[in-house]
């Protein structure tokens, strides 16, 4: 808490407030984004890796609507995506990066990006899944109309 300048927990609510407003645009949320990778990761091994559980969390605290447009869809296809999991796989620092790199192609053009992401084949099975949940579920709704 002293090192966000707060000494207890009503200050530190009140820092977590402003932050989630100063992470409104991507170019604000990529450091923070980036950090909290390394602030949370699972320290018991050696890997940098976050467990499925808090990598979800985080993306539910740090993404917003106006970040990442498909971001209830993405909410969404956690939930069921978590339910298809036999062991709950840890998010890798390459994984976490690579979804804010998918989150920066949706924000130039989502068609695109799905499209990119379904043909490459080189991007990590969340990310594909995900993609492919949109083409599905979703019938590109959210390609269409997030903005």
């Amino acid at each position: 808490m002293n090192a966000l300048g707060k000494s207890n927990w009503g200050g530190l609510k009140t820092a977590a407030k402003s932050m989630h407003e100063d992470i409104s645009t991507l170019e604000k949320l990529t450091p923070i984004y980036k950090y909290a990778m390394e602030l949370f990761r699972d320290r018991g091994t050696s890997h940098k890796h976050l467990k499925h559980e808090v990598a979800v969390l985080l993306w539910g605290q740090l993404l917003t609507k106006e970040v990442f447009p498909c971001k209830e869809q993405w909410d969404d296809f956690l939930g069921e995506y978590q339910k298809d999991l036999p062991a709950k796989k840890a998010v890798t620092t390459d994984v976490w990066n690579m979804f804010l790199e998918f989150v920066r192609m949706v924000r130039e053009n989502k068609e695109e990006a799905v499209k990119k992401v379904m043909e490459d084949g080189v991007w990590p099975i969340i990310i594909e899944a995900f993609a492919g949940y949109l083409r599905k579920t979703v019938n590109s709704f959210c390609l269409k109309s997030c903005y």
